[in-house]
């Protein structure tokens, strides 16, 4: 079965976002706080996160940093704050998607579908995908958002083409 680490401060929030995961036939994991968060990562290793980020202790930005050191699993930021760039620096903390809340529980549950889908492994080998690469394009359409971070990290795009 699929594990989702929720995070969110609010109790009441948390209570519904772990429903939602149950109820979509995922194993949720809920956590209060960001430092009890990465506690929990380190001893579940979940599939997916879904992390808020006005959090005490560890806020979700942080909590997004510490995660991608260690670990390519999707990670879902669920938050009021929906300024540009508070998304952007989710975003860049390595958040795989930022979704402002309040937010429909079928959009969540499709969301996490999306990433689920998106964590699948991915044939590097494969024609299209290595062409892609000598020609330098970030192929989105081909490949996750993980994986594109990890080929941009260790500098395997090519410079043909640029």
């Amino acid at each position: 079965m699929t594990t989702v680490l929720v995070v969110d401060d609010e109790p009441a929030v948390l209570d519904t976002l772990t429903a939602c995961c149950d109820n979509a036939g995922y194993e949720p994991i809920a956590s209060l706080d960001g430092k009890d968060a990465l506690r929990l990562f380190f001893q579940h290793h979940p599939d997916l996160v879904i992390a808020d980020i006005m959090m005490p202790g560890l806020n979700g930005f942080e909590l997004c940093k510490r995660i991608r050191e260690v670990s390519e699993v999707p990670i879902i930021v669920l938050s009021a704050l929906g300024a540009e760039r508070e998304k952007v620096q989710g975003l860049q903390a390595g958040a795989d998607d930022y979704i402002v809340k309040p937010v429909g529980m079928a959009e969540l549950v499709a969301r996490i579908e999306d990433d689920r889908v998106n964590m699948l492994p991915v044939d590097i080998a494969s024609s299209d995908v290595r062409e892609q690469l000598r020609l330098g394009h970030p192929a989105d359409h081909l490949l996750p958002a993980r994986v594109l971070r990890w080929i941009r990290q260790r500098g395997l795009f090519g410079t043909a083409g640029r």
